[in-house]
């Protein structure tokens, strides 16, 4: 029983297989396949009829003409390809490629995955695309100093990979430089004015390789520079003890190339246009594509001085300081002066010179120098000290002043010095005034004399004599009064009568009534004793007494001024006042009279009073 029914699963089992044959493996595939046939080869005769229609009317047109225009029919057209059974359909863009030394123009058609060329010789089918090697055919588009440019042209390699070879003409084995998706690609950091050989390789995505063709391509070379090609510049270009900046600009165009410079001819190049120099030397100049240099145009640094000025020798008088300095490059252009050592910011500058030979003049005496001289590169000297000496002192000893007149005087005095000292200007000055160059000085009021000597620069120490024998001011008061009038008349005072010079001489106190103007005036008032007040004993106090009698007996207004007088005969107004005389009034006392006549019964009696 087990037996059966393993024999009828077996038998089911082996029919499956065998049904399975017939309908999928069998017949049914062989149909598929005779109908792809069928399809592919109406596909291609319907390309190679376009492709006769074409050449025929184009009988004379070029390889390229046929192919372009029969290009244009297929796509323009794609309805009889449809016919033919296809469905997914791609006309590729019209290209070439070298085959056995001739250009041959062609496109493809890609139809549901199979892909058809399209050239002079007929219509081919090449295959499913995703079985078939990618197509590459490079071109060097540019050439450089130190780069080749190139351009690939792939087919059937979308998605693929491309690598760059390169080796120079003779080699033997090239160098894969990059491997990429980019169908343009440049050969970068190469040598100049030599020949290389390139080629590249097309991956597909399929994992399929195909190698391009190989082309030779020279690099240029980098233009050489002369001196008419690039204008150099030194900063500074004079003479300095610092770096120097040399600077070139090309006058032509450098086109794709830099400017690199250096300090020597082999090594350490820059892409700059400068170079800075720390001593004399010279900068090289080329133009460089990065990778290589050519030939190069240079400019000599001269200008650099480190090497300090000396002073050889110093000497000073009283107001001048000599040096003597030299300088072996750049030399001396100027020199500092100072009362301290520490080294000067400004210097005096003077003619350049290898030797200087220098007075420098209006230096104080007595006075510590510090001198220095610097050379025309900025380089400073040690310093040289030196002190000047002292313009003599003036004294009693050496100086003599005399003034004329010397005794008391209203009028000018002058006042001469004069020095046994030698060599030296002797200067005087009055007063607060400016010193001049005279040994006399005129007096018109007191004052003070004063005498030096003079180097131009410098003075020695003074001396002076007092000018105190002119005397123009009158004397003053300190204040006046009117005292003990009377009918016959009154006293004048005036206290603090002092004269500064040469002393009081007289007061006067000329005196007149109002009655007929000033006809009883004291005749020659300024100096009459008639007009003389009286000095008293504490001698700045004078009187004067005005008598009625010397002015005609005259009662009333009264007026007396008060005049001071020195020895010298200065004199000046310094009081004055009007007075009133009382005259003299006879009265009549009637209670004397009363008790007259009451006790004696006799005659009233007259009695004389002032009224004022």
């Amino acid at each position: 029983m087990v037996a059966l029914v393993v024999t009828i699963v077996v038998l089911l089992i082996l029919a499956s297989i065998s049904i399975q044959g017939i309908t999928r493996t069998g017949i049914f595939r062989a149909a598929e396949d005779t109908k792809l046939e069928h399809k592919r080869a109406a596909i291609a005769t319907t390309l190679q009829t376009k492709l006769k229609i074409n050449q025929t009317e184009q009988i004379r047109g070029t390889d390229e003409e046929i192919i372009r225009e029969t290009y244009e029919d297929v796509k323009n057209d794609l309805e009889e390809i449809k016919k033919a059974g296809g469905k997914d359909i791609e006309v590729s863009e019209v290209t070439s490629e070298e085959k056995d030394g001739k250009t041959e123009w062609f496109f493809e058609v890609k139809v549901d995955g199979d892909v058809y060329k399209v050239g002079l010789d007929g219509s081919d089918y090449l295959g499913k695309e995703d079985e078939l090697s990618p197509v590459i055919q490079i071109k060097v588009v540019k050439t450089t100093t130190n780069t080749i440019a190139v351009t690939a042209t792939t087919r059937r390699n979308e998605g693929g990979k491309i690598e760059y070879y390169i080796k120079e003409k003779g080699s033997t084995n090239f160098n894969l430089v990059e491997t990429t998706d980019q169908n343009e690609f440049t050969y970068t950091k190469l040598k100049q004015d030599t020949t290389f050989v390139v080629k590249a390789v097309a991956i597909g995505k399929n994992g399929q390789k195909k190698a391009s063709n190989e082309l030779e391509a020279k690099t240029s070379i980098v233009p050489k520079l002369d001196s008419n090609d690039i204008k150099f510049a030194a900063k500074p270009d004079t003479w300095t003890k610092e770096s120097v900046e040399v600077t070139a600009t090309l006058n032509v165009n450098g086109q794709t190339f830099s400017l690199a410079t250096s300090k020597n001819t082999t090594t350490d190049w820059v892409t700059s246009n400068r170079q800075i120099f720390t001593s004399n030397g010279t900068m090289y100049a080329a133009l460089t594509d990065g990778n290589n240099y050519g030939i190069t145009a240079s400019y000599e640094v001269t200008n650099i001085d480190k090497e300090k000025p000396e002073i050889k020798s110093i000497t000073a008088t009283t107001n001048t300081i000599k040096i003597t300095a030299t300088d072996n490059a750049s030399g001396i252009k100027s020199y500092a002066i100072s009362e301290s050592s520490q080294t000067p910011t400004k210097f005096t500058i003077v003619d350049n010179t290898k030797l200087l030979n220098k007075i420098i003049e209006n230096v104080k005496q007595s006075t510590k120098y510090y001198v220095w001289v610097k050379d025309e590169a900025g380089n400073i000297s040690n310093a040289a000290e030196v002190t000047t000496a002292t313009v003599p002192k003036l004294t009693n000893a050496n100086t003599t002043i005399t003034k004329t007149p010397s005794d008391w005087t209203n009028q000018s005095v002058t006042a001469k010095a004069e020095t046994t000292e030698k060599g030296y200007s002797l200067q005087t000055k009055k007063d607060n005034g400016e010193w001049q160059n005279t040994d006399t000085q005129n007096y018109t009021e007191n004052g003070t004399i004063y005498a030096r000597l003079w180097d131009g620069t410098n003075a020695g120490e003074e001396t002076y004599a007092n000018i105190t024998n002119i005397d123009k001011a009158a004397p003053t008061s300190t204040g006046a009064e009117i005292k003990n009038v009377t009918a016959a008349g009154y006293d004048v005072y005036v206290y603090g009568v002092k004269d500064a010079g040469s002393g009081v001489n007289r007061v006067q106190f000329p005196t007149w009534t109002e009655a007929n103007g000033q006809d009883d005036i004291q005749g020659s008032w300024q100096t009459s004793t008639a007009a003389k007040g009286t000095k008293q004993q504490d001698g700045t106090t004078w009187v004067y007494h005005v008598n009625i009698t010397d002015h005609k007996t005259e009662a009333g207004v009264y007026n007396t001024h008060v005049y001071a007088y020195d020895n010298l005969g200065n004199g000046k107004y310094i009081f004055g006042q009007q007075i009133t005389v009382p005259k003299v009034k006879i009265t009549y006392d009637e209670l004397h009279s009363k008790w007259r006549n009451r006790k004696q019964k006799t005659n009233s009696r007259k009695k004389y009073t002032t009224q004022n």
